[in-house]
């Protein structure tokens, strides 16, 4: 019984929270604006709904109270976007920091450091961030390493189809974002 309840509270919050957004947009704010503006309609609807039952119609200021309820849903959702974004960020810089002070033939060292970079991916993941413009060449790069796509299918529920999928959405999303952005940033200088 607690399993049907939870998993239909689950379905409630996916559909009136618009996270199915998500599956099509990286987040960022026209998914957040998106977002709160459907949330707010959700709101909206059932406040009229509970006015007209419990007969509030000259007491319930409609118009200012949708203004509040997005602004409140906007600043929620960009809180918590912008909160994911600085934590995947320092978990970049964090790998950057490694990388200078790993010896390149520490073969140990290495090793972890792949793990963390598939974590990364996996975070951005979770996050929906990897197809943003910052993230998504790092993504491609570092997911393109041998050491690092192992760890990836090794350590990520999905594996190998998973790894695939992801890489085809990412090359995608580098596309759409401009090639440039990667070879200028991410890729070895021509000699």
């Amino acid at each position: 019984m607690v399993k049907k309840l939870l998993r239909c509270w689950s379905v409630l919050v996916h559909v009136f929270s618009a996270e199915a957004l998500l599956t099509y947009r990286a987040n960022g704010g026209s998914v957040i604006a998106l977002r709160s503006l459907l949330i707010t309609a959700w709101v909206y609807a059932a406040a009229i709904g509970a006015s007209a039952v419990l007969d509030l119609r000259g007491r319930f200021a409609y118009v200012e109270w949708f203004g509040a309820v997005f602004a409140a849903v906007y600043a929620g959702l960009y809180s918590r976007f912008a909160s994911q974004w600085v934590y995947l960020a320092g978990v970049y810089n964090s790998i950057k920091q490694a990388e200078t002070q790993v010896q390149r033939d520490s073969s140990l060292a290495m090793c972890a450091l792949a793990d963390w970079k598939a974590g990364f991916i996996e975070d951005a993941l979770e996050l929906h961030l990897a197809t943003k413009s910052i993230f998504a060449p790092v993504i491609l790069v570092w997911g393109s390493a041998p050491e690092v796509t192992a760890a990836f299918k090794q350590h990520t529920p999905g594996g190998e189809s998973f790894y695939r999928d992801l890489m085809e959405t990412v090359r995608e999303a580098c596309d759409h974002h401009g090639r440039r952005t990667v070879r200028h940033h991410f890729l070895p200088k021509p000699a």
